[in-house]
Formats: C-alpha cells, structure tokens, sequence
C-alpha cells in the first residue's frame, strides 16, 4: 500500500487517507467475511486499474459499541508500480442499496 493512498467514494462525497483507514480497519471494524468477485485487471505500463465486486459484514463502532453491518458493491483500485513493486495508490468504492443478489 502506498505511504499517499486514500480510499474514495465514487462521487467523491468522502475519503479516508491510508493511516485513518488502516487504523478503522484493525481496531474499529471486525470483520466476519469479506471477498472479491467478478475481478477484472488491465494493466497499462506501470499503472494498472483492478475493479471487482465486493461484499463484506462485521462488526464496526467504538471498541465497546460495536455493531453489526453488511455492505457490497464495486471497486476500482488503482496500482502503481514503483521501483518494480506494485503498490495499490487509490480505492474507489461505491456502496450498493439492500442486500447483495447471490445471482449478481
């Protein structure tokens, strides 16, 4: 992961730079599952542009309120390869209404 990453919504309506989201992801978030599908990469000399489908639930709060979520919907993650080691740079995510469609 690269020192300037951040994660965006889609709409740019919000974003969490790399240290407040590795911090919400090991202390403020428990996951119970979590998976990619539909993953598709294109690479274009050293960058490259992954977007997948995404689906995960947990628990997530303040460490003595945490409480339950479920969330999916799809994600570019953008790499960078730098010095010969790719590194992801970018998430963009947008979260989908409702339940996921196990179809979908």
């Amino acid at each position: 992961m690269a020192p300037d990453f951040a994660l965006h919504a889609w709409d740019d309506s919000w974003s969490v730079a790399r240290a407040d989201w590795l911090e919400n992801l090991f202390v403020h978030i428990d996951i119970a599952e979590y998976h990619h599908s539909a993953i598709v990469a294109h690479v274009y000399g050293d960058v490259a542009a992954i977007t997948s489908k995404w689906y995960w639930r947990g628990k997530r709060g303040t460490t003595s309120e945490k409480k339950p979520f479920e969330e999916h919907g799809y994600v570019l993650d953008v790499w960078r390869r730098n010095a010969g080691r790719w590194q992801v740079v970018s998430r963009i995510t947008v979260v989908l209404p409702g339940k996921e469609d196990a179809d979908s």
